[in-house]
């Protein structure tokens, strides 16, 4: 799997967990926070969803990979690049330096003087 292909396929299924938690808040709640962001480091990838090219995924590595394209379309998610060195996911995927953990730890939790993101 490429590296565009496993962005793409991580935007999906990330994108399925969210809209799935969304609907359990929008039932208790009666109100509904779409659009959704995603971001992604990956240009590529978002390539993929912002022109709706499924054929760029050649294998079926996912059975909903595509589910980020339908997502889009129907206006539950809005796909955005952020620079790798702002990718908060990133505290997930690699080994960071103390002051980027920090940072992006204190962003998740909604402590950062906005300076991330």
């Amino acid at each position: 799997m490429s590296t565009y292909e496993a962005e793409f396929v991580s935007m999906s299924i990330g994108a399925m967990k969210v809209i799935g938690q969304h609907k359990l808040l929008e039932f208790v709640l009666g109100k509904t926070f779409f659009p959704i962001d995603v971001f992604c480091d990956n240009t590529a990838a978002i390539n993929i969803v912002e022109k709706e090219n499924t054929m760029a995924i050649q294998h079926n590595y996912e059975k909903n990979a595509d589910y980020i394209i339908l997502a889009k379309q129907k206006g539950r998610v809005n796909v955005m690049w952020v620079d790798s060195e702002q990718q908060p996911a990133d505290i997930f995927t690699k080994a960071l330096n103390a002051e980027t953990y920090t940072r992006f730890r204190d962003f998740i939790f909604n402590k950062c003087d906005g300076d991330v993101v």
